[in-house]
């Protein structure tokens, strides 16, 4: 049986969502680090320091590998397959079939446009989502608006008489 990846003796967690948009997490067997192919010649970056890699399409002609510190570094790679453990088992992956790797759960893949083409970046996906409205309940009277008065503090409100005795 394949053992974990560890990365400061823990198994490297991975989601792997596939072209069709399914996604597959567990612990990334046996992977320990990624060739990329750039310009200047090859890299070879160790997945302990990768946030997530988003690999070329149809659309995005090169991989874009995001690391930890945010910085992103983008070239070719050929991923053959990833083997991963989930709860159900062991999963094989066709290298062909996966659209995204991520190991930082909480973020999510957004895309900016470059000058050439396609840009991905890494975001935290509880901070791209817009605050969901809180439900309030109705006033049970409506407000007068035509008498109501307008505060320093910025609230309205009925105008209110006080007596003294």
């Amino acid at each position: 049986m394949a053992r974990a990846v560890e990365s400061s003796g823990r198994p490297l967690s991975v989601s792997v969502t596939l072209l069709n948009e399914s996604i597959l997490g567990g612990a990334l067997m046996d992977t320990r680090e990624l060739s990329v192919k750039k310009s200047f010649g090859d890299a070879t970056i160790p997945l302990s320091e990768v946030a997530g890699i988003r690999l070329a399409t149809a659309e995005d002609a090169m991989t874009t590998v995001v690391m930890l510190n945010g910085d992103a570094i983008t070239g070719a790679t050929d991923i053959q397959q990833l083997v991963v453990e989930t709860e159900w088992g062991t999963a094989t992956i066709h290298g062909t079939s996966v659209g995204s790797v991520t190991f930082v759960p909480e973020l999510k893949w957004n895309s900016l446009a470059g000058l050439n083409e396609k840009r991905w970046t890494l975001i935290d996906a509880k901070k791209a989502e817009p605050p969901a409205p809180v439900a309030t309940p109705m006033a049970e009277t409506p407000v007068n608006l035509q008498n109501n008065v307008r505060y320093p503090n910025g609230t309205y409100g009925q105008p209110q008489v006080y007596r003294s005795r």
